[in-house]
């Protein structure tokens, strides 16, 4: 609660449905002071597009509150989907570790795929 009590934080949620059916709450990105600090998706989910749609969701969310926007990734053998969902979306990793992207000019258009991205908490 104290995070997501701060002005510069948000929690976006991420439901599915398809046409098998209702997958529900399948996925979660916490963002604070313009860094992804937490992100989970549901491997249920993971590798039908949704979760390009989601996180291109955040991006335009914050993309007026913004100059950029950067994750941190401890990496693992686990969470390859994650860095190849950051770099798949324009992030690129610094030579920090961090993976990062601007936020400046035309937004991307999301692929069609279904979803329903929650708004952020604040």
């Amino acid at each position: 609660n104290a995070l997501l009590a701060r002005p510069a934080a948000g929690l976006f949620t991420l439901h599915v449905a398809d046409r098998f059916g209702e997958h529900g709450l399948v996925g979660a990105i916490v963002v604070a002071e313009g860094e992804i600090i937490g992100l989970a998706i549901s491997c249920r989910v993971l590798g039908l597009g949704v979760e390009h749609t989601f996180l291109r969701h955040v991006v335009e969310a914050l993309r007026s509150e913004h100059a950029g926007l950067a994750a941190r990734i401890l990496e693992t053998a686990r969470n390859i989907p994650v860095r190849n969902l950051y770099r798949d979306n324009g992030f690129t990793r610094g030579a920090d570790g961090l993976w990062r992207l601007r936020l400046q000019g035309e937004a991307s258009p999301a692929p069609d795929v279904p979803s329903r991205v929650g708004d952020a908490v604040r």
